[in-house]
């Protein structure tokens, strides 16, 4: 059995690659920066219960307002269309028409800048969600198949739970849902 869908990506499409990306990226990492932070909040002289909590220090203050204000820039510069839509212009290979020909033991795409043939073994892992398989190539790199590229939904379910009964080896962290 083999699949045979084609179609081109969007700004839209693009960003919400950008948005899982970093979502199963970073996912793991928070929970360790996080248990850090906690364990370095709660043995730190700011947080001494036993002697009450104690802001008076300058230097931990401004430590304090210069961390929250750096996620806040950061979260907004990460949801920032403005910035993916310069990263999403500048790169023409994102938004060329691929067609997938997808097979039990590989997946060729055929592109305007040429032909990709993935075994099982090039790919570094796959993430579905809603509307999306991401077929990872490398750490960030990856191929999107939308729902759209699809003649219809089932045709799109199908193809999912074939990738899922094919391709369930590709590596460590292959079939993760976002």
């Amino acid at each position: 059995m083999e699949f045979k869908v084609s179609g081109q990506l969007n700004i839209d499409d693009y960003i919400q690659f950008q948005r899982v990306s970093l979502k199963a990226i970073f996912l793991a990492r928070k929970m360790i920066i996080l248990f850090f932070v906690l364990v370095a909040i709660f043995t730190s002289d700011l947080f001494d219960f036993r002697k009450g909590i104690s802001l008076r220090d300058t230097t931990t203050i401004i430590a304090i307002v210069s961390f929250c204000v750096f996620l806040l820039v950061l979260a907004i510069m990460l949801n920032s269309k403005k910035v993916y839509k310069k990263s999403f212009e500048s790169n023409m290979t994102i938004k060329e028409k691929c067609n997938f020909l997808i097979t039990e033991d590989k997946i060729i795409i055929d592109s305007e800048s040429g032909n990709t043939i993935l075994s099982k073994d090039k790919i570094h892992k796959i993430l579905f969600d809603k509307d999306s398989v991401y077929v990872f190539v490398a750490a960030n790199i990856a191929r999107i198949i939308k729902k759209r590229f699809c003649k219809n939904e089932e045709e799109f379910n199908a193809l999912v739970l074939f990738i899922k009964d094919n391709y369930n080896a590709c590596k460590k962290h292959n079939n993760a849902v976002i």
